[in-house]
């Protein structure tokens, strides 16, 4: 199973806010992520909680019933005004596609064999974990 996340912005009149992705390729999100959930498993020394660091020691077989996927979301930094919001995206694919000429084309040779649920709430809630700084200033409102 191969998990993609993707953050976007969105505007007060509920418009997505395109990003430059790796510096040169309009049409991007804010950040986005993935990850094989074969290769789950995180450096302990190297995690926080605000960064999971995967380990790609091994690929252990996935159980029955739901497991934990801790996927590394690429540092970014936005500024968002009052009535603007975040939305993520998790998907089976790439969310996000390029011509190949202008970038890597995507993640083609995925794993996706059986159905992909996502669990929220009790014992399996889902969250997004995210370092929020606050700065107020002159030209911040």
């Amino acid at each position: 199973m191969d998990v993609f996340v993707a953050l976007d912005k969105i505007d007060v009149n509920g418009e997505r806010v395109s990003y430059p992705i790796c510096a040169y390729v309009d049409g991007g999100p804010i950040a986005f992520g993935w990850m094989r959930a074969t290769l789950r498993e995180l450096y302990a020394s190297k995690s926080t909680p605000a960064q999971p660091v995967q380990a790609f020691l091994r690929e252990p077989k996935i159980p029955e019933g739901p497991v934990r996927l801790d996927i590394e979301i690429w540092p970014f930094t936005t500024l968002f005004h009052a009535g603007e919001t975040l939305r993520l995206t998790i998907a089976g694919n790439d969310i996000h596609r390029w011509p190949a000429d202008i970038l890597a084309p995507g993640h083609d040779l995925l794993n996706n064999t059986a159905q992909h649920i996502v669990h929220s709430g009790g014992e399996s809630a889902s969250f997004l974990r995210l370092p929020v700084v606050s700065k107020r200033g002159p030209d911040l409102d």
